[in-house]
């Protein structure tokens, strides 16, 4: 509540004390430095670079069920393929991502509307590699 009242008089946002809090676009602990809170919620400073140079949509802050996007990490933990895999798909550009500058690669779903299928795609071909080898 407290934070909301001080954004209507900072309505671009002000410098937070990390304390622990998880950066609500890339999920990683914020401790040792300070983070920013705005309108989107709290962030990390290199994600906050990274929506004020337009890189990333400020908007996809706090997407905890990744409805929006899925970073590379997360899309290789659910999909069971390796994260080098996801990321030659990214350099191959079968996948299309953003980078944050020392951070994930987010994945978009409305820059990627056949995303499932290209990771099936993959697991296929990896199977039957698989199998021609046993």
């Amino acid at each position: 509540r407290s934070l909301k009242k001080r954004l209507e008089k900072e309505p671009k946002g002000f410098a937070m004390d990390g304390k622990g809090r998880s950066c609500s676009l890339c999920s990683r602990s914020v401790y040792e430095t300070d983070g920013w809170y705005d309108k989107w919620g709290f962030k990390c400073m290199n994600c906050q670079d990274a929506i004020n140079k337009k890189k990333i949509p400020g908007s996809l802050c706090g997407d905890w069920k990744n409805k929006k996007y899925v970073t590379d990490s997360t899309l290789s933990f659910k999909s069971g393929l390796h994260i080098q895999t996801i990321r030659k798909l990214i350099r191959n550009g079968a996948i299309k991502a953003r980078q944050i500058p020392n951070g994930p690669n987010l994945i978009l779903r409305k820059d990627n509307p056949d995303l499932l299928q290209i990771i099936d795609t993959e697991t296929k071909e990896r199977s039957n590699k698989d199998k021609a080898r046993s």
